[in-house]
């Protein structure tokens, strides 16, 4: 018996992984690592990778924009100034 064996008092909750037993104790190994980020060792909070990628092309999209923005509204405002 082990603390990775269900059932018992101290069962470890592994969550979204797998409790297997190591030289240095009972751990969790995570399930679906390839695509996900674990915040904590016991698999219960994941972050998908794919998600962070899309958000940060999004954002880099987002800042493009608005930086041409000023910069076309700032040319035209010099621009008719000059005329």
């Amino acid at each position: 018996m082990s603390n990775c064996t269900p059932g018992t008092a101290s069962t470890i909750s592994c969550n979204r992984g797998m409790c297997n037993i190591t030289l240095r104790g009972p751990q969790c190994f995570c399930e679906d690592t390839d695509l996900y980020w674990y915040q904590d060792d016991r698999c219960a909070s994941r972050v998908s990778k794919v998600a962070v990628g899309l958000g940060m092309a999004v954002a880099v999209l987002v800042i493009v924009v608005i930086v041409l923005s000023v910069l076309l509204f700032l040319a035209r405002r010099s621009g008719s100034l000059n005329m």
